[in-house]
């Protein structure tokens, strides 16, 4: 039991971590199995493939030929991460059994509908599939946790139905933050040192291209294999020492050298938007709606599990 229990808990951290971290897909490794060792030398990021993992195995790594155990593996994975998986599992399997319990009806046009959503907030599907890899799942996972979320909304549904009235009052209570406010589409290299920067500055004033420059120089992963591309930033969405820097900025314009604690960035401005006020139209009905609908949802799933937790017989086995 003990066995199984440590293998649940190993897997979902792995999962846990593989959803939170961006890890460029040049820097994996392999665990060493008994029909294949895959070893990488001098790699900052290491990506463990989850359904290869065999906890089973002495040694999960070899590092300068020494061992790191499995058993240390498996050990710091629940001192770090295992009361939270472990709750997150308990909770997980309450609404699991109620689902089967209610047997929510959802169609593939629902699920098909919710992804599209998803994908749209991306540029293109390249972006879109970069961010999933990156986030350790495929799309086969991504439609099952679709399915599994909109089954979960309806074992609410009663208690998250928005008005017309609560749609008017909470656009009257918030019409400075619904205003659209001026934006700008920036990409970035990010170096270790000023002369690293002042260098690219130079380079990108001789004609060099910033893409290709931002891909081959740039310590920002997530923006790497987008040549540096940030997307479109909003007025207090950076810190204060960028703000000004990106938004004095023209179509086409370089910036100076720019350090913060990450290091020192050089910025390239693409597109600049002007604000607009916002308006009660029905795109913004809609927006509303989703948002109202997201918060009640959310505070309905989280009295529903409490309610579940003080009903259940819940056993957790420490031996």
């Amino acid at each position: 039991m003990r066995k199984k229990q440590i293998m649940l808990l190993c897997f979902s951290g792995i999962m846990l971590l593989n959803f939170n971290t961006a890890y460029s897909a040049d820097k994996k490794i392999e665990p060493k199995t008994p029909e294949k060792t895959n070893t990488k030398t001098k790699s900052e990021n290491y990506q463990l493939e989850t359904q290869n993992i065999e906890i089973t195995q002495d040694t999960i790594a070899i590092v300068n030929g020494e061992d790191i155990k499995s058993r240390d593996f498996v050990d710091r994975l629940i001192q770090l991460h295992g009361n939270t998986v472990l709750a997150d599992m308990v909770s997980e399997k309450l609404i699991e059994q109620q689902i089967k319990l209610k047997k929510p009806v959802i169609l593939k046009t629902e699920v098909d509908n919710r992804v599209k959503t998803i994908k749209s907030r991306f540029k293109n599907d390249e972006e879109f599939n970069t961010n999933l890899k990156n986030a350790g799942i495929t799309f086969e996972m991504l439609q099952k946790q679709v399915e599994l979320d909109l089954k979960k909304e309806k074992l609410v549904e009663d208690k998250t139905r928005v008005t017309d009235e609560e749609i008017k009052q909470f656009f009257d209570n918030n019409k400075d933050k619904l205003d659209n406010s001026e934006s700008v589409r920036v990409s970035h290299i990010l170096v270790a040192t000023q002369q690293e920067a002042n260098d690219i500055i130079i380079a990108l004033k001789a004609g060099a291209d910033f893409a290709t420059l931002a891909k081959s120089k740039t310590l920002d992963t997530n923006t790497k294999e987008k040549g540096g591309d940030l997307g479109f930033i909003s007025r207090g969405m950076v810190p204060q020492q960028i703000e000004p820097v990106i938004f004095e900025l023209k179509p086409g314009d370089i910036s100076a050298v720019t350090n913060t604690n990450l290091g020192f960035h050089v910025f390239k401005c693409a597109e600049k938007q002007p604000g607009k006020k916002a308006v009660f139209d029905k795109p913004m009905q809609d927006k509303i709606k989703s948002i109202i609908s997201q918060d009640k949802i959310s505070k309905s799933l989280e009295e529903l599990l409490k309610n579940l937790q003080k009903e259940a017989n819940i056993k957790i086995n420490n031996q």
